[in-house]
């Protein structure tokens, strides 16, 4: 079940393009984190990409979700990145290969997340 905490006045802030935008977020987020499916993950990501261009006046709490999700993202990169370094050193407690198949879809959607970034701000300034 999808659950936006959003206020009553924020819902009739919000444009159908952000809460598509949102839907699909949180959709490829609990595809990352959860489901582990590699398919439905390029697929929401290339969704993402094509409303890229498109993107116009979007609402301040859809721009901060895609940024609070990039930093997240970030964040869980590079700890993931440090643990596959560490194992790759012999550091013990590896990660296995599951946490590199892991890696590589984490590095898609934030590649993915800075593309929809740029190419928004590029639109419409």
């Amino acid at each position: 079940m999808l659950c936006l905490p959003l206020s009553p006045c924020l819902w009739q802030q919000i444009s159908l393009g952000d809460l598509t935008l949102l839907c699909t977020l949180r959709a490829a987020m609990t595809t990352l984190q959860h489901l582990h499916d590699s398919y439905l993950l390029s697929t929401l990501l290339a969704i993402l990409l094509d409303l890229g261009p498109f993107l116009q006046q979007v609402s301040p709490y859809c721009c901060e979700r895609i940024v609070v999700l990039t930093v997240r993202l970030c964040r869980r990169y590079t700890k993931l990145m440090e643990g596959i370094t560490d194992t790759a050193s012999g550091g013990g407690g590896g990660v296995g290969s599951g946490g590199e198949s892991r890696l590589q879809d984490m590095g898609e959607c934030l590649k993915v997340l800075l593309a929809l970034i740029a190419t928004s701000v590029r639109y419409t300034v």
